[in-house]
């Protein structure tokens, strides 16, 4: 009896563990798709600010949702199931890195490099490139940038 009482209890830890497991990795997703952006902007002045004055982007930009429109300069596959797209300020040697989730995007058409693109994702600082990590791509008539 008391032998199968710890097996119920195991089978239902591990239930449990990838429970989690799934609700982290596709409900935590879904929640960053739904926040708005703090900041809209193009990808030269977000490049910009963490260029000529570091301290003050991260004070501004950290942990942040931004809207990021610049055209696409990279794209390629990461593990598990992601994609980088880089976007390309006016500097020839760094951009802006954005991870994306392959599995939560709706990516409806090829990421053609030289394409401009839309993409909302949270700041994490700048080391050579500024990152953005949990990143979707913006629809047309969801994005604030082209309508200014």
């Amino acid at each position: 009896m008391k032998n199968k009482q710890n097996i119920i209890l195991v089978i239902s830890f591990v239930c449990l563990l990838i429970g989690s497991f799934y609700y982290a990795q596709h409900f935590n997703t879904q929640l960053y798709n739904q926040n708005p952006a703090a900041y809209y902007l193009h990808s030269d002045s977000l490049f910009h600010d963490f260029l000529l004055n570091p301290k003050n982007a991260e004070k501004k930009y950290l942990k942040k949702f931004v809207q990021v429109q610049g055209i696409v300069q990279e794209v390629y596959a990461k593990k598990g199931n992601k994609l980088k797209i880089t976007l390309r300020p006016n500097d020839i040697y760094h951009g802006i890195s954005c991870i994306i989730d392959k599995a939560h995007s709706k990516i409806k058409q090829p990421l053609c490099i030289g394409k401009k693109i839309t993409i909302k994702g949270l700041c994490m600082g700048k080391k050579s490139d500024v990152l953005l990590h949990d990143c979707i791509i913006v629809a047309e008539k969801d994005n604030r940038l082209a309508k200014h």
